[in-house]
């Protein structure tokens, strides 16, 4: 009879937060605006659904254990209850209800609908804006043709979800084909402008010119999305050792697991990390997916494949009942010894990097130099040219190679 009761409280419970939760929903409803007022309205429909669909089970219930008839049984699949003849445990984010069997497809249905709650709506109005009238002007003009080419660079939608960067394929693509052809009408006015009074030759090289520079920065704006990926790859990479330590210092105060990624998305401290934690929070509580699910969706559109191995490994701890505390400390341990091997590789290539500048850069100019001055003082020359001039050549020669040389370390160098 003792655990029929604490069934009966824990249904009664998860009404009291349902009606919690329409309340707060109803006082947000007064000051949002028309699209999320429509939000609202579809998870306060929702809400009601499901408080009648557990007050039903809620009276059945008490009528049973009124007449004693009530038929449940523990099992040691589950940690409170097993599906019996008349009842079901359905499990949600925000706790278990106990519900007539005949009920729970309706139930579960609820459950998928979107819905926001109190921090979720009004952090979003902060983020929900417009398009800006370029994009919208953009896909107007290319709107058709944008169309017909998002066949052809079917990866975009991919690689824009995994950059973050908020555009669908066919907005992005009028936006890149209106630069195209701005960037075109500029460079033919250059070109022709530079090519009058000269020769018909001159002039079709010059405006092959001015279509070859706008047609590269086309498919550099097509491709920047996959570029974008890949540097928030790196940064992610680079901040899971130190962002993990703190997950596992969150989740050594017991907490549910969705309520640690919930904590780890609302961090400013690692950017890039927190994004994919609020990734994994939107799943659960906007789409209504429970966390399995949620990490699993999460993890297919991430592009870091060390992120993603976390996650999965993850979804199984939290399937088998796993230490998830453990399992992330020791994933934080992996994390930090990769991280500490990265920077010692580096350090060791860096030192052959400065042995081939000493090398390049500044032995072999000092040689060169000497060199060209004692020709000088014999009078000599080399070919055509003067000692003075290759001296000048030498000089800038020097300093491109010293420019490109700090844009090589810059690229190969380990984020930070």
């Amino acid at each position: 009879m003792n655990s029929e009761i604490n069934f009966l409280k824990e249904d009664i419970l998860k009404e009291e937060k349902l009606a919690n939760e329409l309340l707060l929903f109803s006082n947000l409803y007064r000051s949002a605006s028309k699209q999320e007022r429509g939000f609202l309205e579809k998870s306060c429909s929702g809400i009601i659904n499901q408080i009648e669909i557990i007050h039903k089970s809620t009276e059945s219930f008490i009528n049973n254990l009124n007449s004693g008839s009530a038929n449940i049984q523990e099992a040691p699949k589950f940690s409170k209850a097993k599906e019996t003849k008349s009842y079901v445990r359905v499990s949600t984010t925000s706790g278990d209800v106990f519900i007539k069997k005949e009920d729970k497809k309706k139930y579960v249905e609820e459950l998928k609908i979107r819905r926001f709650k109190a921090k979720e709506v009004t952090e979003e109005k902060q983020e929900i804006q417009k398009p800006s009238q370029f994009i919208m002007f953009s896909s107007k003009l290319f709107k058709g043709l944008s169309k017909s080419l998002a066949n052809t660079f079917n990866f975009l939608d991919k690689d824009l979800k995994q950059a973050d960067m908020p555009y669908i394929p066919v907005s992005y693509l009028s936006m890149c084909l209106l630069l195209f052809f701005i960037s075109l009408i500029i460079f033919l006015a250059v070109f022709i402008a530079l090519s009058l009074g000269k020769s018909p030759l001159i002039l079709v090289g010059n405006m092959v010119i001015a279509l070859i520079i706008p047609m590269a920065f086309f498919i550099f704006l097509v491709y920047y999305p996959k570029i974008q990926v890949g540097s928030n790859s790196k940064k992610l990479e680079n901040e899971m050792p130190f962002a993990l330590a703190h997950m596992s210092a969150v989740a050594s105060s017991k907490i549910a697991p969705q309520k640690i990624f919930s904590i780890m998305a609302d961090s400013k401290e690692y950017l890039f990390f927190s994004r994919q934690m609020k990734k994994v929070s939107n799943q659960i509580n906007i789409y209504g997916y429970d966390l399995s699910t949620a990490l699993k969706n999460v993890a297919q559109q991430s592009s870091n494949k060390k992120f993603a191995e976390f996650l999965n490994g993850f979804t199984s701890i939290v399937s088998s009942g796993g230490n998830i505390l453990l399992y992330i400390k020791e994933k934080s341990k992996d994390a930090l010894l990769d991280y500490k091997l990265s920077r010692e590789r580096y350090s060791s290539t860096i030192g052959l990097y400065s042995d081939i500048y000493t090398a390049l850069l500044i032995a072999a100019p000092l040689i060169l130099m000497l060199v060209l001055s004692f020709m000088s003082s014999l009078g000599a020359s080399l070919g055509n040219f003067s000692l003075s001039f290759l001296a000048n050549v030498g000089v800038i020669a020097i300093i491109i190679l010293n420019i490109l040389f700090i844009i090589f370390l810059n690229l190969t160098q380990p984020e930070t």
